[in-house]
């Protein structure tokens, strides 16, 4: 029989401290409820087809346990975080209808916002990941365009403090550095600014486009990445392009230490005026170090409609969507799949399946999230068009449309296994476009931020109200076997889309989700959050799925009994000391409930007080400079 998943969501208490002393937190309950939640944005979040110029489009966990986010805000009027008015540098929609720009911020594991930076000008400003180092420095690349001076938008920044300056058209055609567009930019835990660097060298009004994708940030503490560049000098001087290589980008293969300096970059071999897509949202690029491989997942051009041709190596790409694997010293092809679905037999071009996203576990399995785009009767593949003796791998859909899917692969491109909407119920209309972007690793599940309305996830089944149309979902997911574990809803108003978009897993096993929303998320929910509503046009959103209190992820036993240092006075009154021979970073102090009430940095002295503090029994979580901890419990007197 299917399960139902009641548009009400329950609430169950957390377990007690004492609990958390005595079980490890593997053995804690996996019992989840939406914790917190809040939203986001400015006026010209979108509506119609448009939901998504406001949305989530990573988040990441730090080492702290706090949360790093990265959105896009659009518009000028009415710009806000968790209500509290933002100052932008978008220009109004008396020119153009408005503009984006790029939003970090970060909140702790109870919601409550720590910072935040908005970063761009008064044209459309991207960016679509985060990446973290042990530090919790936070690093993006950055696409920007300062080339047009608008009627009361900004030149791009990167701080309130440091801003690009407009370059003078009237100076045309001489090279000037307002008209660089790609940047790698470093901020501290706390927010700041710490460098800058354009990845391009001296550009003018004709040369200056160009394209950054994903950073990754390997083990050995390098930032990697694909960028599109066009005739110049580029990446610190070692790269030069002339102007007879055409008008397309050439792409490089791109390498930088964690102070922004140059390392090494490789030529990617694209074929003359092929390109990867200008939606840069649409590329996933990710480091396979154990297989000294990069995975690029992409879709070329839209995600419907016509194609860009592609070529690698000398093979052509096929269809609209594909995962490629290259050697990572060479950057030379070692595998690639592509998803092939009977197309529309009105259209010209490849069905419109596509890859949103892409993630690793530890053992080098890959995981996509997407959609299919699928007709019941017939089967969608993942083969290698250009290699006939690698047997295709087929899924049947239940559903007739474009559908959300995950599919994990292994090392050399083998699936073993994908899932999708299973089936639509009685009450379901014409199936809409839906899609799946988010994907997280949690210990044993996988899980997946889409969206859904009355429909089946493996035996769970989603139920609205006739003509309800999507409301966000996480789908939990066992890693090994695919099965569909649980499905996490939020309620939503009819007669508009609502999406998760992006999701973590954070030290405590729980989930942090973002998304887009039109309306109103949480109404009449029973767990104390207040509804978050949008002004006017769509608006990006935050969440939280809490299975264990903040900091109950650092407080195993097992932890407390292989210290690595040694801590006195303890009983103290206020200073605590450590002995150790290990180079300290932080340290977080949590009460018996898991609340953090206290964090600061290490110093040369190696101390750290509580006298600011009740009495009672603490547990501090000390970490060091190469992203090790410990967790020991503090008596304070």
């Amino acid at each position: 029989m299917k399960q139902k998943l009641l548009h009400k969501i329950l609430y169950s208490p957390i377990a007690g401290c004492i609990l958390l002393l005595l079980l490890p937190f593997s053995s804690l309950a996996q019992d989840y409820n939406w914790k917190w939640a809040f939203k986001g944005g400015a006026h010209k979040g979108g509506y119609g087809v448009r939901y998504r110029d406001e949305q989530i489009h990573d988040i990441k966990v730090g080492t702290d346990n706090n949360y790093y986010f990265l959105a896009t805000i659009a518009g000028k009027l009415e710009a806000n975080l968790n209500n509290v008015p933002l100052s932008v540098y978008n220009h109004s929609p008396t020119v153009g209808g408005g503009s984006n720009d790029i939003l970090l911020f970060s909140t702790t594991c109870e919601g409550e916002i720590r910072w935040s930076q908005v970063i761009g000008g008064g044209m459309h400003d991207y960016s679509f990941n985060l990446v973290l180092d042990q530090q919790n420095n936070v690093y993006i690349a950055a696409n920007v365009r300062n080339d047009y001076i608008t009627a009361d938008g900004s030149p791009v920044h990167f701080s309130p403090t440091d801003s690009i300056p407009y370059p003078d058209p009237y100076l045309n055609p001489q090279n000037q550095d307002g008209y660089k567009t790609s940047y790698l930019a470093k901020y501290n835990g706390e927010g700041e600014l710490i460098k800058k660097v354009a990845l391009q060298g001296p550009v003018n009004y004709d040369t200056f486009f160009s394209h950054v994708y994903n950073l990754t940030l390997t083990e050995n503490n390098q930032l990697h990445f694909i960028v599109g560049l066009k005739q110049g000098t580029h990446l610190d001087g070692h790269v030069t392009i002339e102007p007879y290589e055409g008008l397309y980008h050439i792409n490089y293969l791109a390498q930088y230490d964690v102070d922004l300096n140059y390392i090494h970059s490789v030529k990617l071999p694209i074929a003359p005026e092929n390109d990867f897509p200008n939606i840069g949202s649409y590329l996933k690029f990710i480091h396979d170090k154990t297989n000294h491989q990069y995975l690029i997942s992409s879709v070329r051009g839209g995600a419907v409609g016509d194609v860009k041709d592609l070529n690698y190596g000398g093979k052509d790409f096929v269809e609209r969507t594909f995962i490629l694997a290259i050697d990572d010293q060479t950057g030379a092809e070692k595998w690639r799949r592509e998803f092939r679905s009977p197309p529309e037999p009105q259209y010209p071009y490849p069905s419109a399946n596509s890859i949103f996203n892409m993630v690793l576990d530890e053992d080098s399995n890959i995981y996509i999230a997407g959609r299919l785009s699928s007709r019941e009767t017939e089967s969608v593949q993942i083969l290698d068009p250009t290699n006939p003796s690698i047997p295709p791998f087929s899924y049947t859909p239940g559903v007739n449309g474009s559908i959300p899917m995950i599919a994990k692969l292994n090392s050399q491109g083998t699936v073993q296994w994908m899932q999708a909407t299973t089936a639509l119920n009685e009450d379901a209309g014409a199936p809409g476009p839906t899609e799946a972007k988010g994907i997280a690793i949690n210990g044993n599940e996988v899980a997946l931020a889409t969206q859904a309305t009355n429909e089946f996830w493996g035996n769970f089944e989603i139920k609205r109200t006739f003509g309800h149309r999507s409301d966000p979902i996480l789908v939990r997911f066992d890693k090994q076997t695919g099965q569909v574990l649980a499905v996490n809803e939020i309620p939503g108003s009819e007669g508009s889309n609502h999406s998760l978009t992006a999701v973590a897993a954070d030290q405590d096993g729980n989930y942090i989700v973002g998304g887009f929303f039109l309306g109103n998320l949480f109404w009449n929910n029973d767990l104390g959050i207040a509804p978050i509503i949008t002004t006017g046009e769509a608006d990006f959103f935050v969440a939280k799925l809490e299975a264990n209190p903040c900091g109950s992820g650092n407080l195993s036993t097992e932890k407390f009994n292989k210290p690595t240092f040694s801590v006195y006075p303890n009983p103290t009154k206020g200073i605590v000391y450590i002995d150790t021979q290990e180079l300290l970073n932080q340290y977080f102090v949590y009460d018996l409930a898991g609340k953090q009430v206290l964090y600061g940095n290490f110093t040369s002295d190696n101390k750290f007080n509580l006298e600011t503090l009740q009495k009672g029994i603490y547990l501090v979580k000390i970490t060091t400079t190469n992203g090790k901890y410990e967790t020991v419990k503090i008596v304070k007197k």
